[in-house]
């Protein structure tokens, strides 16, 4: 995990058993994966790579639901 970020904007949300998943927009206006708040270490993103940060978030949040 990296260190702390301020987040700007949450832009996705998942909620998680035991926790959430959050694509945010962070004060310095990178693109994160959240978990638990705290940064993805790996998924930083550029503001103008939403669609790839938010494959992203989409891809992790499938991989951290529980099987029905």
């Amino acid at each position: 995990m990296e260190p702390h970020a301020e987040v700007k904007q949450v832009i996705l949300y998942a909620a998680l058993p035991g926790g959430s998943l959050i694509l945010a927009e962070c004060a310095d206006g990178s693109l994160r994966l959240l978990r638990d708040e705290l940064p993805v270490l790996g998924c930083r993103w550029a503001p103008d790579q939403v669609t790839e940060a938010a494959a992203a978030f989409h891809q992790m949040a499938a991989k951290l639901k529980p099987e029905n």
